[in-house]
């Protein structure tokens, strides 16, 4: 059991690690149709370190996700073990607001080997985010807390 849960937690530590080194097209901050009164899981969000950032839009009656900045060594942002550009890399996918309650439950994909994963999102308050990604339940995961980003993001999702 203890070799299964290190396991579980080594594959969990490299999707929430490498959603921090991922990214996607800066979209900037429109969303001028959507309220975020409606949805406020909707924004730009950063991880604790602000070394990752990534955008939630509404996607049809889901929410979905991708990266828009990161800190990245060199000319061009990192590529998937497939070759996909990390950079406009679609993290979060179709989640589902889970029947009236504060859970969206969706997919999540790890940017460096495309693999996806179950997840679920919620709001602690208003500029706190959390993430847990997982293998089957939830108890088998890790959560990320994320806080609301306002910086800039420079050019192929480029922060500082």
């Amino acid at each position: 059991m203890f070799k299964k849960n290190k396991m579980l937690s080594k594959i969990f530590g490299a999707i929430i690690g490498g959603s921090i080194l991922c990214c996607s097209m800066y979209i900037g901050h429109a969303q001028t149709s959507i309220s975020t009164q409606s949805f406020p899981e909707i924004g730009i969000w950063a991880t604790k370190a602000e070394d990752g950032v990534f955008q939630i839009y509404q996607c049809g009656q889901n929410l979905c996700g991708k990266f828009v900045g990161m800190r990245y060594k060199g000319a061009n942002p990192p590529v998937s073990n497939k070759g996909t550009s990390q950079c406009g890399f679609p993290m979060l996918r179709n989640f589902v607001r889970q029947d009236k309650s504060k859970y969206w439950i969706g997919k999540i994909a790890d940017p460096r080997n495309e693999k996806i994963y179950d997840a679920k999102i919620w709001l602690e308050n208003n500029n706190e985010l959390k993430l847990r990604g997982y293998l089957g339940i939830s108890l088998f995961g890790e959560t990320k807390v994320w806080h609301r980003y306002n910086h800039k993001i420079g050019t192929s999702c480029r922060i500082k």
